[in-house]
């Protein structure tokens, strides 16, 4: 039964939680034009070199496996490694949790480690502004060191350990593509909760958002399957990843590193944007936010749930002497919508929601009731990197009991009505389990009816609405 149960929450958490900011496919089509475009300029810079071990070097790392069709017209050169450059990005960091994963003979086993990615999922901040640029510059510095390390190495060493560098260089370019992902930036993903961060990442990635890198240059980009929607944005990424590429590839090929190239790349990363939505007012202005600051949380969404509720205070005690009042019962449906207007407290911003909810009792004192819930909760807090939501809040509960109407001595059938039958204020801690837009809810107080006092209980299952 429990590895039912962990079957299920695994599923649920890999439909609801992708770890992409660009789609696999993406991923590819960048790690190669950039390994490419890479190639083409360090076998321009080192093609005349007379040192035989440079020689080696550029021959391996941008050898031309592939030139022109057989009977055909000239076509681009492919060399060596593009392709392996594109699917490592791809599985960088996103599949795969360290380089010497990606070289592995069992990488296929790790690629489709369900629990692996399930944990991933959880803690994919990594792949958020301002982590992902910091992650880059970490391991694009190991892999160009590693790279250097090679160059007293040859034969077939030199192969092994340059695909070992390479992989170190994967997933500094995974993160640096992510990094120019739309919904990808511009809030703080670790103050903000996984349904929450994934609804404003999936609608920012769709509508895009205008950046502009150190040098001024103001371009609109996009995110998850939007590469192509505009060729300026793709050409972008496509440019930072073939400049990473050549300051590694630089350094494996001369044996040395160039102080300030990396500076170069950097200068290409998105580094402040604007919130207006249009691409055609998208002109840069020297007042733009940074996006390398922390940033605020994702703003809130709404959401719908269903649920079971029980609460031990709405209705009074039985007429057999100490006979204890009836838990009213009742299944439920309800809708959730942010307020926009959060609790600033001190550099905290706590978002608040208001809901309300109708559903039928399943145990009351009489026939079945109409039940009505309403209230407000405020944000205070994530844990396990925004997989648990916790609030507080108050809320208010009603049941209306069914009265027949008899329609005089009319031959007509007597309708119903619904008049008040009791009600209970409560205080309540509230607890969300989510997995990208699906969640998980539990709520647990203190209610109040006419004197009376008694816990109310509610647990149910609910989704953010695109």
């Amino acid at each position: 039964m429990l590895r039912v149960q962990f079957a299920a929450v695994t599923l649920l958490m890999l439909l609801a939680c992708p770890l992409r900011a660009w789609s696999g496919e993406e991923h590819v089509q960048i790690g190669y034009n950039g390994y490419q475009r890479a190639c083409l300029g360090i076998r321009s810079l080192f093609a005349g070199s007379g040192d035989p071990a440079v020689s080696e070097r550029l021959r391996l790392a941008c050898g031309i496996v592939a030139e022109r069709s057989q009977n055909g017209p000239t076509r681009p050169a492919v060399f060596t490694y593009s392709a392996l450059a594109g699917d490592w990005s791809r599985l960088a960091a996103d599949h795969t949790t360290t380089p010497d994963e990606l070289t592995s003979a069992h990488l296929g086993a790790l690629v489709v480690g369900y629990r692996r990615m399930t944990v991933g999922a959880i803690n994919n901040y990594k792949h958020f502004y301002p982590a992902s640029v910091t992650l880059w510059r970490h391991d694009h510095t190991h892999a160009m060191e590693s790279a250097i390390a090679l160059s007293n190495t040859s034969s077939i060493e030199l192969a092994e350990q340059f695909e070992q560098a390479l992989a170190i260089e994967a997933f500094a370019q995974h993160y640096l593509q992510d990094s120019f992902a739309s919904g990808h930036m511009g809030f703080n993903r670790l103050a903000s909760s996984n349904a929450t961060a994934l609804a404003y990442h999936d609608r920012m990635s769709r509508e895009g958002r205008c950046v502009a890198n150190e040098m001024g240059e103001a371009w609109f980009t996009f995110g998850d399957d939007h590469l192509n929607d505009s060729s300026v944005a793709a050409e972008h990424v496509v440019a930072a990843s073939a400049e990473s590429f050549s300051d590694f590839l630089d350094s494996f090929v001369s044996g040395s590193r160039s102080p300030n190239r990396w500076q170069e790349v950097w200068s290409k990363f998105p580094a402040t944007f604007s919130n207006n939505p249009l691409p055609s007012q998208c002109t840069y202005a020297s007042d733009w936010p940074s996006l390398r600051s922390v940033g605020q949380p994702a703003p809130g969404v709404s959401s719908i749930e269903v649920f079971s509720v029980n609460d031990y205070s709405i209705y009074r005690p039985g007429f057999t002497p100490g006979a204890p009042a009836p838990a009213a019962r009742a299944w439920m449906i309800g809708l959730s919508h942010d307020t926009r207007v959060p609790i600033i407290i001190g550099y905290r911003e706590l978002h608040t929601r208001v809901f309300a909810s109708i559903g039928y009792t399943v145990r009351q004192t009489g026939p079945h009731e109409l039940y009505v819930d309403w209230g407000w909760a405020a944000q205070v807090g994530e844990s396990a990197r925004g997989l648990f939501t916790h609030e507080v809040g108050i809320g208010e509960s009603f049941v209306y009991s069914p009265r027949r109407i008899f329609r005089g001595n009319s031959s007509a059938p007597p309708g119903y009505w619904y008049s008040f039958h009791s009600s209970s204020l409560r205080l309540f801690y509230g607890l969300r389990i989510e997995a990208g837009p699906i969640y998980i809810r539990a709520q647990a107080g203190e209610a109040y009816s006419y004197g009376r006092r008694g816990s109310h209980i509610s647990i149910g299952l609910g989704a953010v609405v695109p």
